[in-house]
């Protein structure tokens, strides 16, 4: 499967799963958040993220929680538009760029 079909998947989804033993920054994670889905697991970059951008589950919760998210659109929508804001803050090119900005001036 390629990038265009995992964007396709992604994009149809109301809620990505994301159950790998071990993970390091979870591109998956950011990929999702970025596209408003709200996300649900427990390793990696999802151990920062809280109940506003998912849940952190544990192999046994974790398709329970994917049916409430199923069954409460309004949720779904507020913690895909959270997760969203979390890439915009931390994620994206323009916040590294006023994070270097500051450094510089710190330097200065």
């Amino acid at each position: 499967m390629g990038n265009i079909e995992i964007n396709a998947f992604q994009r149809s989804a109301n809620v990505i799963v994301q159950k790998s033993l071990g993970e390091g920054f979870g591109l998956t994670v950011a990929e999702a958040r970025w596209k408003s889905k709200p996300v649900g697991g427990s390793c990696g970059d999802l151990r920062a993220q809280d109940r506003r951008t998912g849940y952190l589950v544990n192999v046994e919760e974790c398709a329970g929680r994917a049916v409430t998210l199923l069954h409460d659109s309004t949720a779904t929508a507020e913690m895909g538009a959270a997760g969203r804001e979390v890439v915009r803050e931390r994620l994206l090119s323009p916040r590294d760029i006023d994070d270097f900005s500051e450094m510089l001036e710190v330097l200065s």
